[in-house]
Formats: structure tokens, C-alpha cells, sequence
């Protein structure tokens, strides 16, 4: 790998917090590139526009402060400018900033490199017209709109960002999402009471930010109906996540009967021992960027059932890890839940093979190495170039 010379790299993130997980998430993946860095002489910063007095993760490779390097204009650019001097900033890593949102050519005027690694996710209806999609190529060739590198963390996101947006290929690479394979394994489950659950035989859960298109209310109604088909089988649905929708998909449960089968535990910040006590994961989103709680759900031998979207193929094997279904079909997602739970030996083999696939394709340890080579690609193109 290229020897870097010493300098400091920004992981500007969007909040400390971690409503939903994603931001923890990708905070410990930059804590362990930071540990790579550390190891070649450059040094690393996490930056928050305000800091928290109870962050969701707190580093153990890198400084913690509080700069807002997200937003840049013509009025706070001297105290950017004075931030990159007095660290001597290389690069800068921006988590899912959305694309021409941040003035990208302020920074390269100072010498500085900037990554965006992307997680969101589009849906087929985002698609543009040809024609637009050519313009938006044609604009992309241009350069001065765009990050100096993207990294696209599923095949489908680098497809979206070169095909869809116009992003010129030389300007995206991939490098596919990873999880701790050793944080989330199996084991020990612990006692539903310690959740406020109910003891019942079967546990379905599920886990996401409470937005509109991850789309729990979906679930609400394949659990009515589960329930009207077999009102005799014992199973609880769980729901841990906060946002703007819990409210209204709680009440949509309370209306239908299911306050008793249909819990919501609001934001968990550690759900490896409920992935433990789970029988199977649900995820009906209409978009994912890559869908790391699947791929979580499968480090734990749990099987999973989820949207047939282009991102989530790419993590779960259909009829093997679990099963791949559409979008509104509810009486599918009814039938295949009640075929799994049926199955202990289909789950349990499902449960083995999701844990082997993820050790041998979503490694975290894979991902923060390829991030840490990236990082490292960026800072040595600046000493090429005389920066």
C-alpha cells in the first residue's frame, strides 16, 4: 500500500446520536479505519456540528469535536479554513451528504480531499428519464459539482450513482457494508421479561428508523392477518426504532387489537441479545441503500424475510438465508411467515447458512481495510500533486 506522509483525517458526521443505529454504525466503522490510519502515522478526527453528552459511540482511535464541516458557505468558510490549517486536515469523509449539497470545490481550493460514503437508497419510481439521466452524465464530466471520490457500499448504490445520477465511474469505487461479525454472533438469550415482552413461544423482529418508507405498517396489517388466519399461535411482534411515525403506526396497532402482540420498545442502542432471543427478522422497506440490521439478523444465525429490493439481494440469499418477497403482497409475506415458523429445521438451517455467508462476504474487518486503502489512495494523490 502507498505511504502516506503525516496528516489528519476528518470523519465529519451528521449527529452523535444514534435513533435507529445507523449513525453508531457508521461511527464504529470510521473508529476502526482510524486504527489502520494510526498504524501509517496519520491521525484521525470525528467531527459533529455540537457534541452530546451522551453520544452513541465514543472512539478509541480518534479525537471527538465539535465542527461543522457539513454545511459550507462564503460566511463560515475562514473558520473552516482555520480548522484544516490548524490540524492539517488531508481528507475529509462525509457520510450519505446528498450530492452537490456541499460546496465540494471550497474544499479542494484548500487542498483537501473529500470522500462521500453513501448508504441511502433509491427506489425504482426515482428512476430519471434517459434524457436526463444523459444530462446529469454530461454535467458529471465536468467535475466541479462532485466529491472527489464516492463509496458506494452496495452494487446497487454504485449502479444508482453512476448510471442514474451521472457520477463519472473514476470518481466511485465500492466497498460493500461489513458488520462485527464477533459483536453480533450467537448466543445466550436473555429473558423476554428483561424487555417487558410477554413469554411466548415465537418472536418477530423488527428494527428501524420510524419513517415512512420502512414501512411497519405494512407488518401491522401481515400481523392482523396472521393473527385472523391462526388466532391460537403463540408469537409477539417486536418493534425496536424511534422516529416520526411511531406514534401513528402504535395506534394503528392499538386499532386492530394487537396491543398485546405487537410491542414497541423504542430505540435499543445494543440489540445483539434480542437478535438472540428472536425466532426471525422482518424488514419491508420500499428502499435500502444496503440493509445492515439483515445482515445482523443473519451474523446471529436468525433468518430473515424481507423486501425483494435490489440491495437486499445482494446480502440475503433467497430460500436459503431467508426469503426475498413483494413489496405489497401481503398474503406472501403472511404464508411465509407462518412456513417458517412451522420449520424449526428450515430456520435453523437458514439461521447457519446466513452466519457463514455474512463471515465470508460482509466482514467488517473487510470493509474498514478497504476504507483505510481508499482514505490512504486520497492522501497520496494530495502529495503527488503538491499539495
Amino acid at each position: 500500500m502507498s505511504k502516506v506522509h503525516k496528516r489528519t483525517v476528518v470523519f465529519a458526521m451528521n449527529s452523535p446520536s444514534s435513533v435507529g443505529g445507523m449513525w453508531e454504525r457508521v461511527a464504529r466503522l470510521y473508529d476502526r479505519v482510524a486504527g489502520l490510519l494510526q498504524e501509517r502515522g496519520v491521525s484521525s478526527i470525528i467531527a459533529y456540528p455540537e457534541l452530546s453528552p451522551d453520544p452513541a459511540f465514543s472512539p478509541n482511535h480518534m479525537e471527538m469535536c465539535a465542527a461543522n464541516l457539513r454545511a459550507l458557505s462564503s460566511a463560515n468558510m475562514p473558520e473552516v479554513k482555520s480548522f484544516i490549517e490548524d490540524h492539517k486536515v488531508g481528507c475529509i469523509v462525509y457520510a450519505d451528504m446528498r450530492l452537490r449539497s456541499l460546496g465540494a470545490w471550497r474544499l479542494r481550493r484548500l487542498g483537501v480531499k473529500t470522500v462521500n460514503c453513501c448508504h441511502w437508497g433509491p427506489t425504482e419510481s426515482e428512476k430519471p428519464p434517459l434524457w436526463k439521466r444523459i444530462a446529469k452524465a454530461a454535467i458529471g464530466w465536468f467535475d466541479f459539482c462532485h466529491y472527489d471520490l464516492y463509496v458506494a457500499v452496495s452494487k446497487h448504490q454504485y449502479y444508482y450513482l453512476t448510471s442514474w445520477v451521472g457520477v463519472p465511474r473514476r470518481r466511485v469505487t465500492l466497498s460493500v457494508n461489513g458488520i462485527d461479525v464477533k459483536r453480533f454472533s450467537p448466543g445466550s438469550a436473555p429473558a423476554p421479561e428483561e424487555y417487558g415482552l410477554p413469554r411466548t413461544t415465537y418472536y418477530a423482529l423488527t428494527v428501524c428508523k420510524a419513517r415512512r418508507e420502512k414501512r411497519l405498517d405494512f407488518l401491522i396489517d401481515v400481523a392482523a392477518e396472521l393473527f385472523k388466519r391462526c388466532p391460537d399461535i403463540s408469537l409477539t411482534f417486536v418493534y425496536v426504532g424511534d422516529g416520526v411515525c411511531r406514534a401513528e403506526w402504535e395506534e394503528k396497532a392499538r386499532s386492530l387489537g394487537l396491543s398485546d402482540r405487537f410491542c414497541f420498545l423504542g430505540h435499543i442502542r445494543d440489540i445483539t441479545p434480542l437478535f438472540r432471543l428472536v425466532t426471525l427478522a422482518l424488514l419491508a422497506s420500499s428502499r435500502e441503500g444496503f440493509g445492515l440490521v439483515t445482515a445482523e439478523a443473519m451474523s446471529c444465525e436468525v433468518p430473515v424475510i424481507c423486501s425483494d429490493l435490489p440491495a437486499c439481494r445482494e446480502i440475503v440469499s433467497h430460500r436459503e438465508t431467508g426469503y426475498l418477497l413483494p413489496l405489497d403482497d401481503l398474503d406472501t409475506w403472511v404464508r411465509h411467515i407462518s412456513k417458517l415458523l412451522d420449520s424449526e429445521e428450515d430456520r435453523v438451517r437458514m439461521g447457519r447458512l446466513g452466519r457463514k455467508r455474512v463471515e465470508e462476504f460482509f466482514s467488517l474487518n473487510r470493509q474498514a481495510g478497504e476504507f483505510c486503502q481508499i482514505v490512504c489512495e486520497q492522501l497520496a494523490l494530495l502529495d503527488h500533486r503538491g499539495y
